[in-house]
């Protein structure tokens, strides 16, 4: 079993030290949620979006949240936001399958939870489709 609270108490050592840095508030975010303090890792991640706006795992992380808790609308607004991300080049395109398949996972039914489905070939290009259409409107 991994030791989450040691490194939570490592990483808020490193951020008294260097002060708001995205990737160790998402690292915390991330062991906080594995610990089942959901309010915690929620209050990390937006921290992380305060620091970096396009932060992809700290929005992951509030799609998870969310969509956990059933507020879909919201899981959407973040999974959009992370879409946004990719599709804004701030993360490398070989990325955007990845990216797909995991916003998928968050969103599709809960009753589909642990089924191993994967997103149809349709669903993969719309969001292809839409990111290449963000991109473009991006370069006008």
């Amino acid at each position: 079993m991994k030791d989450y609270q040691k490194a939570i108490e490592a990483l808020s050592d490193l951020l008294a030290l260097i002060g708001e840095n995205p990737n160790s508030l998402h690292a915390i975010a991330v062991c906080q949620r594995r610990l089942g303090n959901d309010d915690a890792a929620l209050g990390f991640a937006e921290r992380g979006l305060a620091a970096d706006p396009m932060h992809l795992g700290c929005l992951e992380v509030l799609t998870e949240i969310h969509a956990a808790r059933g507020d879909l609308e919201a899981a959407a607004g973040f999974a959009r936001r992370a879409l946004d991300c990719v599709a804004s080049n701030r993360i490398h395109a070989a990325a955007v399958k990845a990216a797909g398949h995991r916003l998928f996972a968050l969103l599709r039914p809960r009753t589909h939870a642990g089924s191993g489905q994967m997103p149809s070939p349709e669903w993969i290009s719309w969001a292809s489709r839409l990111i290449e259409d963000r991109r473009g409107a991006g370069n006008r």
